[in-house]
């Protein structure tokens, strides 16, 4: 297995983080973005943290899309611990965008990623590989 990337670890760190019990921990990741604690959306605010409190450049922007001009476009083949930005297809959230960590295949056609505010916390997830916008890596 490949070694992970400092920012992977650190996202780990913060596994089973939530908002019911890690409020104060989240706001401290959104008031680093725009300083409004008042939003819902923080996937972007916890990508931000864990690459920059490991030495690299976010996006400082609370947008998951801000992601897709971030870095280099690694194109379809993932690697360990890059960011991959989602275009939500249903739902609520419909035409809304999740940013999160890549961490390898899942089952069927989907793949899984660790991130914030994922089910209100920070955990791994599956998510569909035909939701997937873009993989990105530091430059």
């Amino acid at each position: 297995m490949p070694n992970k990337p400092p920012w992977l670890i650190k996202a780990e760190s913060y596994e089973g983080d939530s908002e019911q019990n890690d409020m104060a921990e989240i706001q401290k990741w959104i008031m680093e973005t725009d300083g409004n604690p008042h939003r819902e959306a923080w996937c972007a605010d916890f990508a931000n943290h864990c690459l920059e409190t490991t030495g690299y450049r976010g996006t400082k922007s609370p947008a998951a899309a801000s992601f897709l001009k971030w870095g280099q476009d690694i194109g379809d083949t993932p690697k360990l611990g890059c960011i991959v930005v989602f275009q939500w297809s249903s739902g609520s959230d419909a035409g809304g965008h999740h940013v999160c960590f890549y961490e390898g295949p899942g089952e069927g056609d989907t793949v899984v990623c660790l991130g914030g505010n994922q089910g209100r916390m920070v955990r791994r997830s599956r998510f569909p590989v035909s939701y997937v916008l873009s993989y990105r890596m530091p430059v």
